[in-house]
């Protein structure tokens, strides 16, 4: 996400009780956390190039997606 062409990550990743759990948290580790932003999420053209491809522009539907990228974590298993 970017705000005035300032590039800016304030998303966050929920997860529920069950995977902070002692047993699951002891099973699993963070092993990284990225944004998911293929080509077809991604403006291709005009002042939003390279912003996500919305939505909603004002009251203008624009066939997009979101005003975001999806965030998400890959767990690892401990041995």
């Amino acid at each position: 996400m970017a705000y005035q062409d300032a590039p800016n990550l304030f998303d966050q990743i929920i997860v529920s009780k069950n995977l902070v759990s002692d047993q699951v948290s002891k099973e699993y580790s963070i092993y990284k956390t990225e944004i998911y932003a293929p080509a077809y999420l991604v403006n291709k053209e005009g002042n939003y190039k390279g912003y996500p491809f919305r939505s909603w522009n004002g009251d203008q539907f624009t066939g997009g997606y979101s005003d975001h990228f999806p965030a998400f974590v890959v767990l690892q298993k401990e041995p």
